[in-house]
């Protein structure tokens, strides 16, 4: 077992990825650096500082040699014996050297696959040794790029790729259970596991060419679940069956440096064991050599990368009898056991069933993805439908590019014996070459092949194989380009629903194993979680926690996307159709429901169609009020309702007066209230008279009186109709008929007084309404009026500052200009006090100068006098 020191003399940078990869395992976990003491946090053997820092005790890691019956997971390999395991490892050894000799036409016919796809780094080697030029047909790329895009945005869109369903009958628990647990696959898959769609982008780009498969698994150097994709080269499975599911042994090959190997001996994944490493270098791996020559790379075959280890991790059903949990069992058991591939040294043996499970049975971790299903086997792929056309269409290509070389520049053949110094003479336009013949006709001298130019046949033969290729991929906007344009919708709909059900049945495969893999993803968490602890997430506003035993068999883990409804122009379609409809007849429809699918089908998030489409505030229910207030708002529009308490014949007769109002006759709508509103009366008239005559109450809510009940209001009700009839058809008695009229004259004559007084009040009460609409009038007239007087005074206002503001620009260029005839004369004035100085000094300085010039001549002359002979003064 390798200490710290020897650790960090190994190799420096072991410990900075360490501390890298433990981070995120921290992290994932929910804590942050600053949860660090500043002695450390130790877990695992490994101790953490708040600076990043970490600290490997090799100590804390010693070997194990007892059986600990309490840890199931425990590894077998340290404690059987050395000839157990020996014979373990040669065994399975032989059988997974057998399997994937089995496999080596697959692995060939995907490498040719990839050769065919056309994709290069560079234009080397565009020629083969025989001058034919390599180039591809890019029919398969595109349809391979068509599927790679179609399927991530079927099953795993921007955000939100996880749904829940509860499985039973739902309560509230469940229900906040399955939105925990939709929360958290959500928050994991987008934000923990940062890798998670690049690797499902690989594994759905591997899947279009071939069945491949991918794994769940806890990843112990991450500490947390992950999803990896399985290279096609790297999972050997026996095929005696038809499915990995099946299969008795099925092994991963992992390739891993020498830092992850002595990580996973210190994790005690491994055991603490010496393994030669070996070179990936110069390996027989063929579809490798295909990557490596699309980027450019080539492996120098000498051995200079030896720190590499190949390790088999075998899923297998084997009969240990030493196992003390198996040692009754007689029949093979699921085991992990994983074994160096050279040496056959077994690293690990794990046992592979949940320790409550008494029926041992085989847990899962990986996930078929394929395009089609098989005859036999997990799947089909472009390797089976597509392959053979493409190298097809390819030769094809090539033969036409030669054809047109040949045409363009032709090769031929000339007489024996002429010599030729060159024989790609090309002359430039306008050039004529000398050429020796020999005094043989050049013509017969030399003499091209006939050459033709490419075939139309041929190149249309080649369009057609091309076409056959994206046929599946290309189904609906081949369907799309043949529809009419103005088509009915319901036609187009049934179009474009009977042309996608090929693309949805290859969703849907992909749908099933997103399926499986969430499906595995829950069964980690419910072993990687710690047993009862809650785990906290963040979720958008808030925080949640999940627990381990919240991944119960209640809820499913799902896709959140339909896999029947994957074409956009079908959804929005449909969607339009749907709101259409709606809108012709919303009676029958659900308007807000219809705008929601349809601006669901548009990708609008939840939050914006709740803003785009608010609930509806209730509407306040109209009561009953008194016959002067209800015939005003039948004229506004108001809504009404009529009152049981009310007095329906005065309310009934009122009303009937309103249908000769000339504005009520001018406007259906209020007549048509107005109509409603005195049926409304003369129903619930009917509804007090048979509760006076019968003595019976009527519910509020008729839907509330039991049927018996129902049976005697009807047979109450149809006694009372019986005797009114047979009240007017029977014959009564001179008497009774002389008591009758004067009766009848005189509720006449009261029923007139009453008439003349409701009309009476009606007028009074019509007079009133006229009043109060005046009153109403003159109030807007007088508002109209304090409305506009703050505008014109306003205006006023503005008229005179506009006038001040006038006089003031008037003064002020009145002002302006005295100030400037002052500045000005000010400035004449100085300007002729300059020209006095300037002439006073000039004129001064003239008198200088001749009185100068006069003393001047005066001493000359004395001069002058002095020096004569008579010596005489002037």
């Amino acid at each position: 077992m390798k200490n710290k020191s020897e650790l960090e003399e190994g190799n420096q940078n072991t410990e900075e990825q360490e501390a890298s990869d433990y981070d995120e395992n921290y992290q994932a976990k929910g804590f942050s650096a600053d949860d660090v003491p500043e002695e450390g946090l130790e877990e695992n053997g490994i101790k953490k500082f708040p600076d990043g820092s970490i600290a490997i005790d090799g100590d804390s890691y010693p070997v194990q040699r007892v059986l600990d019956e309490d840890d199931h997971d425990q590894n077998l390999a340290e404690i059987l014996d050395e000839s157990v395991l020996l014979q373990i490892g040669n065994s399975l050894k032989q059988s997974i050297e057998e399997d994937k000799e089995s496999q080596a036409p697959y692995f060939q016919n995907i490498a040719n696959l990839i050769n065919l796809l056309g994709i290069k780094s560079t234009t080397s080697g565009a020629e083969n040794a025989d001058g034919i030029p390599e180039a591809n047909s890019t029919a398969l790329f595109e349809t391979w790029l068509h599927y790679i895009a179609t399927v991530m945005g079927a099953i795993f869109p921007s955000k939100g790729a996880v749904d829940a369903v509860i499985l039973g009958e739902e309560d509230e628990k469940l229900k906040n259970l399955s939105y925990r647990i939709t929360a958290f696959f959500n928050f994991f898959l987008y934000q923990i596991d940062k890798g998670f769609e690049k690797e499902l982008k690989r594994t759905v780009a591997w899947s279009i060419f071939d069945s491949i498969y991918s794994k769940v698994f806890i990843d112990p150097v991450l500490g947390r679940p992950t999803h990896r994709m399985i290279k096609p080269e790297d999972f050997i499975v026996n095929r005696d069956l038809s499915s990995h599911l099946c299969a008795s042994r099925k092994t991963q090959v992992h390739r891993m440096d020498k830092r992850e190997f002595e990580l996973r001996k210190i994790l005690r994944e491994y055991r603490d064991i010496e393994i030669m490493p070996t070179s990936l270098d110069g390996t027989d791996n063929v579809i490798q050599e295909e990557l490596d020559d699309i980027i450019g790379y080539e492996r120098s075959g000498g051995g200079t990368t030896p720190d590499f280890y190949e390790i088999y991790e075998c899923h297998v059903e084997y009969r240990i009898k030493e196992d003390p949990s198996a040692k009754d069992i007689e029949i093979p058991l699921p085991y992990i056991i994983t074994l160096d591939a050279h040496s056959a040294k077994v690293l690990r043996i794990q046992r592979n069933w949940k320790k409550e499970d008494y029926l041992k049975k085989n847990r899962e971790y990986f996930i078929n993805w394929s395009l089609l299903p098989a005859l036999d086997g997990e799947g089909y792929g472009l390797n089976q439908y597509a392959a053979q056309s493409a190298q097809t269409a390819s030769t094809i290509m090539r033969q036409l590019i030669m054809a047109g070389m040949y045409s363009n520049f032709p090769g031929g053949v000339y007489a024996a014996g002429l010599t030729l110094e060159e024989n790609d003479i090309r002359p430039a336009p306008g050039q004529f070459v000398k050429l020796q013949t020999g005094g043989i006709s050049l013509d017969q001298a030399i003499m091209p092949l006939p050459y033709k130019e490419p075939s139309g046949a041929l190149n249309d033969l080649k369009n057609q194989i091309e076409d056959n290729i994206r046929k599946p991929s290309a189904i609906i906007n081949d369907a799309i380009s043949e529809m009419a344009p103005r088509a009915p919708a319901a036609s187009v709909l049934a179009m474009l629903e009977n042309y996608q059900r090929v693309p949805n049945f290859v969703i849907q495969g992909y749908h099933k194993s997103f399926e499986l893999m969430l499906g595995l993803f829950k069964d980690r968490f419910a072993e990687w979680l710690p047993e009862g602890q809650p785990y906290p997430f963040l979720v958008p506003g808030g925080k949640h926690v999940i627990m381990r035993s919240d991944f119960e068999e209640h809820v499913q883990i799902v896709p959140s996307n339909d896999p029947s409804l994957q074409n956009s122009m079908y959804r929005f379609m449909r969607a339009e159709v749907i709101l259409n409809n709606a809108r012709q007849d919303p009676d029958i429809h659900d308007l807000k429901y219809a705008n929601e699918l349809f601006y669901k089908n548009l990708g609008i998030s939840p939050e914006e169609i709740s803003k785009l489409l608010p609930d509806e505030e209730e509407e306040e229910q109209p009561i009953p009020l008194d016959l002067v207030t209800e015939n005003q708002n039948f004229l506004n529009k108001i809504p009404v309702v009529a009152g049981i308490e009310q007095e329906q014949d005065a309310h009934i007769m009122g009303h009937g007066v309103l249908l000769n109002n000339p504005s009520a006759q001018q406007d259906p709508e209020i007549m048509a209230a107005i109509q409603a509103h005195i049926r409304e009366h003369e129903a619930l008239k009917l509804l007090i008279n048979f509760q006076a005559i019968t003595g019976m109450h009527m519910p509020e809510d008729p839907a509330e009186v039991p049927m018996d009940v129902q049976n005697q209001i009807s047979v109450a009700a149809a006694q009372m109709a019986m005797q009114q009839q047979q009240q007017q058809q029977a014959a009564p008695d001179p008497m009774t008929v002389q008591a009758q009229a004067a009766l009848t004259e005189a509720q006449a004559s009261m029923e007139e007084v009453r008439v003349i007084e409701m009309r009476a009040q009606l007028e009074a009460e019509n007079k009133k309404l006229q009043l109060m609409l005046e009153q109403q009038k003159l109030e807007l007239d007088k508002y109209k009026f304090d409305a506009e007087l703050p505008l014109k005074e306003a205006e006023l206002q503005i008229k005179f500052s506009k006038s001040q503001i006038e006089d003031q620009i008037k003064s002020a260029e009145t002002e302006n200009k005295i100030s400037i005839d002052q500045s000005r004369l000010d400035l004449d004035q100085t300007k002729l006090a300059a020209d006095l100085m300037e002439k006073s000094q000039r004129l001064t300085n003239e008198i200088t100068r001749d009185q100068g010039k006069l003393e001047q001549d005066k001493l000359s002359h004395l001069a002058k006098t002095n020096a004569s002979p008579l010596g005489l003064s002037t």
